[in-house]
């Protein structure tokens, strides 16, 4: 018999699709409808985009940002799972947390690289495959050598 212990250590092995349907399972055992979650909250890569531009004073927290209709931000929601796929894979292992400051990193690195362009969640969002470009602009190599958690262990010490 499966004990509880068993699933829990199981779940760190469980690759991004089983565990969307590991967390579907558990909502509709717990009686609640599986919903499935705006790209805001699933993409830390554009949650990090939207920090950014926080952080320059271009949004404020209160501001409603929120991509309503995904058809037009398709080749958005595209690009970024291949950006993040590639970010995750120079940086292995990184938690939810470390991917959420990678997503913040990545977005400065982003709008500090293309300063041709006035900065805005439109320019961002359109500029997002310049990410690997941006960043190894930076820091040189990290990519390549599977570093780039350095940088995220760095800004935690």
């Amino acid at each position: 018999m499966i004990t509880i212990q068993d699933i829990i250590w199981a779940i760190p092995s469980l690759n991004r699709k089983e565990l969307e349907t590991v967390k579907k399972t558990v909502q509709y055992h717990l009686g609640k409808k599986a919903s499935s979650n705006s790209i805001e909250e699933e993409d830390w890569l554009l949650a990090g985009l939207l920090a950014e531009l926080r952080r320059r004073g271009i949004a404020n927290k209160g501001d409603g940002f929120r991509i309503k209709k995904l058809s037009s931000f398709a080749s958005f929601q595209t690009k970024s799972i291949e950006i993040r796929s590639l970010l995750e894979e120079s940086a292995p292992s990184l938690n939810i947390i470390e991917r959420k400051y990678l997503g913040e990193i990545a977005a400065y690195e982003l709008a500090n690289y293309i300063t041709w362009y006035d900065i805005s969640l439109n320019v961002l969002l359109e500029n997002i495959n310049l990410i690997p470009l941006a960043i190894e602009k930076s820091f040189p190599g990290y990519m390549s050598s599977k570093m780039l958690g350095i940088i995220i262990q760095h800004r935690f010490k």
